[in-house]
């Protein structure tokens, strides 16, 4: 309860958990590639069935792409986070599930995700000034205050003092 009420306190940012970010996150840990089965079946990206159907749909588009590029009425234009880059030897099964299919993820998807941690970051980055900056307005209102209340002086000054002080004075 205390953290939910933390969250909305510091407008938290619940897109991590947009299926396409947490795709491509995982997509970046895979170097040299990656299969249909290291996406679909991996627990840390945590799909459930309806997002499974996107990466899906997306696999599928990306080995459309890369098989049927080469013919000038294929559509080999389809929308899709991944680009094919290694057929199976022999070509695999014959669709886009076959594991020996390596897929990474395609450059505009990959500076799309720069685009997007640039402004996750500018945004943390800015909750955090806010942060700061009503903390110190609040020091700054509350300082007189403490200083009123614990730095108490008592000035004594001496008849010669006293005379010193109404002499300039009175020159003035």
């Amino acid at each position: 309860m205390f953290k939910r009420f933390i969250d909305l306190l510091l407008f938290i940012d619940r897109s991590e958990r947009n299926v396409y970010i947490r795709t491509i996150e995982l997509g970046l840990k895979y170097p040299n590639g990656f299969s249909y089965g290291e996406i679909i079946n991996n627990s840390e990206l945590g799909l459930r069935e309806w997002e499974k159907d996107v990466i899906v749909e997306y696999l599928k588009n990306a080995y459309e792409n890369f098989t049927f590029g080469d013919i000038p009425q294929g559509n080999a234009d389809r929308e899709t986070l991944f680009l094919m880059i290694k057929e199976a030897k022999g070509g695999g099964k014959g669709d886009f599930t076959d594991d020996s299919h390596r897929y990474t993820i395609n450059l505009d998807a990959y500076f799309k995700f720069i685009d997007y941690e640039e402004i996750r970051l500018a945004r943390k980055a800015a909750r955090d000034a806010k942060i700061l900056s009503w903390m110190a307005i609040i020091i700054a209102i509350l300082i007189p205050f403490f200083a009123a209340r614990y730095i108490n002086q008592t000035v004594n000054i001496d008849h010669s003092q006293f005379e010193e002080l109404k002499t300039m004075l009175e020159k003035k």
